[in-house]
């Protein structure tokens, strides 16, 4: 059950990044619902919601969950300013387990997990807030992103060798039409190109916003009401002019450069993070004068449009803080009973040289599809592009000795099985560690059949599959059929 509300007022990054969350645990085989008001429904479409939603009033919410969902849940996720650890300490008897998400710091949890996506985030900004055992998400490597953000990262040509395509885009709700701002600024800077202007399901400007530009302009406008190509149109643009809300951090992952005008008080952390970092600049508050605001994005966008450099270095900076794959981490923490047992994490810049260790084992690639070792410049090319590629997973499996050893799933958008490899540390083997990875991952995608190629000759391997209830198929491939019809 998911606790979250939009608004005009409160915009609709709430319930975005639960509905990005939902998909990842819908894929995993989770039935996932929407507890949130009424008012939601001015920001959101009950048809554009991918899940069932329940009508709360302002009474109590604990009671009115109680009666629509008398089983109670497995998991309550809230993520709500106006909730704390009085509600969810109500719901203890209801929800097996509660997730909140936040990103203020400034209030109690009573919480298993607490996730906060905000860039630079510690432990130590919740340790008073949580119980002791409460688990941290924190950082951007935890940010909610819908999943075509990740599949369009590698698609994002950067870096750019001039400034030609622009991206607008408020939010949900533009309360303070900083799009009307955005857009006198740039007929002001008087650049050529396109610029590509995002609006929510309700809002009424376009013809007075045609109107700013007029017909003489040398910038050709477009307009994307409740648009569902977000992620297409941060691919293709050079510069985005926008909050420093959720789609901060979608910018980030594909390496668009940012304006930021900050348009609520929850998004000064992320906004100010982004900025000492580089890969943002930060212009000012929708509260600051207009005129001010202008003047900056104006004089902003004529200095970028003559500097790729600076363009360039903010793309970088901004990849490299997130990679779109939050949604995953997040699922891997959920499945993890506990931080002693066997878990999967997803594999790291940082598990280069380990993999290559192992891989380069004495005996380790006997029965490899390719039995050479590779050279080390080959295996960092083939980790970069792993890391990268949006159709496979690589974990890393983690014991209380620490990693143990490496599965792989390839395949993960198309419709044929899902291709598992395994390798288990020379070290490790023989404790079972292949075993209880196989059962991890294979509750990644249990709607998905998961398929292995297992040389003939090896007896260890085969033996591990079986256990692991995979059917041999051929003489070798071994199949585990979805779990989920």
């Amino acid at each position: 059950m998911i606790r979250a509300d939009a608004s005009p007022r409160i915009g609709g990054g709430h319930v975005s990044r639960c509905m990005a969350l939902a998909h990842r645990l819908g894929d995993a085989g989770w039935d996932c619902s929407l507890a949130t008001h009424a008012e939601t429904f001015s920001i959101f479409s009950r048809d554009t919601l991918p899940l069932p939603a329940t009508v709360l009033d302002a009474s109590d919410e604990p009671a009115q969950l109680r009666k629509v969902f008398p089983d109670g849940c497995d998991l309550l996720i809230t993520d709500h300013y106006r909730l704390d650890s009085t509600f969810e300490s109500a719901c203890r008897d209801w929800a097996t387990h509660i997730l909140a998400i936040d990103d203020l710091a400034d209030r109690p949890h009573d919480a298993d997990w607490l996730l906060d996506q905000t860039p630079g985030r510690d432990d130590i900004d919740y340790a008073p807030l949580v119980p002791p055992q409460s688990r941290m998400l924190l950082g951007a490597d935890y940010a909610l992103l819908r999943p075509e953000f990740a599949r369009m990262r590698a698609a994002a040509q950067r870096p750019k060798d001039k400034l030609a395509h622009i991206l607008i885009t408020f939010g949900a709700s533009d309360p303070h039409d900083m799009t009307g701002l955005a857009l006198n600024a740039l007929r002001d800077a008087r650049i050529g190109g396109t610029v590509d202007i995002v609006m929510g399901a309700d809002d009424c400007r376009r013809e007075r916003l045609e109107n700013i530009l007029g017909p003489q302009s040398s910038l050709k406008a477009r307009y994307h009401q409740a648009t569902k190509r977000m992620a297409e149109l941060m691919r293709n643009a050079d510069v985005c002019i926008g909050a420093g809300g959720v789609t901060a951090l979608e910018r980030c992952c594909l390496g668009l450069p940012s304006l930021i005008i900050q348009t609520a008080d929850n998004q000064a952390a992320i906004v100010s993070y982004l900025h000492a970092a580089g890969a943002a600049r930060h212009l000012g508050s929708a509260s600051d004068a207009r005129h001010s605001l202008a003047e900056k994005l104006t004089a902003e966008i004529r200095q970028l449009a003559t500097d790729m450099t600076a363009l360039n270095v903010m793309s970088q900076t901004g990849m490299s803080i997130c990679d779109g794959r939050g949604t995953w981490r997040v699922l891997l923490a959920l499945l993890a009973s506990s931080n002693e047992q066997p878990c999967l994490r997803l594999a790291e810049d940082k598990d280069t040289d380990r993999l290559y260790a192992w891989q380069t084992a004495p005996g380790m690639r006997q029965h490899f599809r390719n039995p050479q070792h590779p050279s080390r410049p080959e295996h960092n090319a083939w980790m970069r592009r792993s890391l990268l590629d949006p159709d496979r997973l690589l974990l890393i499996i983690e014991t209380a000795t620490g990693p143990s050893g490496m599965i792989r799933l390839d395949g993960l958008s198309a419709q044929d099985p899902c291709e598992v490899s395994i390798l288990v540390a020379p070290e490790c083997q023989g404790r079972g560690i292949g075993h209880t990875g196989l059962r991890l991952a294979s509750q990644l995608l249990p709607g998905r059949d998961y398929r292995a190629e297992v040389h003939v000759d090896n007896l260890a391997s085969q033996r591990l599959f079986r256990a692991a209830g995979y059917q041999q198929t051929s003489p070798d491939t071994y199949l585990l059929p979805a779990r989920l019809s």
